[in-house]
């Protein structure tokens, strides 16, 4: 297979470091790195959760898309200064078969709700926060599976960063299913 953006003509080259412009790949038989021209575009999720005006956490979730492979960079930060170690992996676009886009409710809103619920059966304002809570604790969320059945899940607070994100794969890989949910419709007649 031929890539005009990579100028890669094999199956076993995997891009393993992403810039705007330019990437390091690395080929799967001999080891030899090399420099390219990648134009990877760069989707950025945050996902944070809060307990009234305390941030409790932030999750940033950092993705570099390609013509090939897809780089997922996460990065927790609790209480505005802990950080944990950044996770990084790297995909293969082809190795995805169905995309999902789905609101969530974080369970930490959830379990306070419920609380503020059982609450507000003895005072009626409980229900103002009961509702307060699950405004503020719902999301979205992208599912994508691969080929050998694991699932990548990417949190985000707004609906846009997934919508592009499932437009570059869509671009990449046509033949990904889009599951059932609100935005099947839109990109399954492309």
């Amino acid at each position: 297979m031929y890539c005009n953006n990579c100028e890669i003509d094999n199956d076993k080259t995997l891009i393993t470091e992403f810039k705007t412009k330019e990437a390091t790949s690395i080929n799967t038989d001999t080891g030899n790195n090399s420099k390219i021209n990648v134009e990877a575009k760069k989707i950025t999720f945050i996902r944070h959760k809060s307990l009234a005006r305390l941030d409790i956490s932030y999750l940033i979730s950092e993705i570099y898309i390609s013509s090939l492979t897809m780089k997922l960079d996460q990065q927790k930060i609790n209480f505005y200064i802990f950080k944990k170690k950044p996770v990084e992996t790297i995909y293969n676009v082809k190795d995805f078969t169905s995309i999902k886009i789905m609101r969530t409710l974080d369970v930490s809103d959830g379990i306070f709700a419920l609380i503020f619920a059982l609450l507000g059966l003895y005072n009626n304002t409980f229900f103002l926060a009961t509702a307060m809570l699950l405004w503020l604790g719902v999301g979205k969320k992208i599912k994508i599976k691969l080929k050998n059945n694991t699932t990548i899940s990417i949190p985000s607070e707004k609906t846009k960063p997934c919508l592009e994100l499932l437009d570059e794969i869509l671009k990449i890989n046509p033949s990904i299913v889009v599951e059932k949910g609100k935005y099947k419709k839109s990109f399954s007649e492309k």
